[in-house]
């Protein structure tokens, strides 16, 4: 039996979240751009609930939406949204739009996180079935 500390786990978990040494290329999804997109996806599309990926919300492509019942969702992960000054600008360029073009005119905005995706896809995918039934 092998045992590890708990620092030594989450560096683990930290490595296999944010890998740098992956080619981007590796990490691109041919449906979305993104493996942790296409894992959710993967649970959403059978449900039947009117989600379109990679929906056109003006100068901006979110990740999901549901139109009919105004839900837009973003799947942000620190890879692609926080790990570089840049990054968190374009990421708050883009909630400042969503905001400023569609939450005022009703639209929900919901951020979803990378890491709970990857750990428990179908979990979050039964949250985002639950919102949208009841909205």
């Amino acid at each position: 039996v092998q045992s590890r500390g708990a620092s030594y786990v989450l560096k683990e978990l930290q490595g296999l979240l944010f890998d740098e040494d992956q080619p981007a290329e590796m990490k691109l999804s041919p449906l979305s751009g993104s493996q942790v997109e296409d894992n959710l996806w993967k649970c959403l599309e059978p449900m039947g609930l009117g989600l379109v990926q990679q929906y056109q919300a003006g100068q901006y492509r979110v990740d999901f939406a549901q139109a009919e019942k105004k839900l837009l969702f973003e799947v942000d992960s620190y890879e692609y949204h926080f790990k570089s000054k840049r990054q968190y600008q374009k990421t708050a360029l883009r909630d400042h739009y969503l905001l400023e073009h569609y939450v005022v005119d009703g639209w929900n905005l919901i951020h979803l996180h990378a890491c709970q995706i990857m750990f428990d896809a179908g979990k979050i995918a039964d949250q985002i079935r639950k919102l949208i039934i009841d909205s």
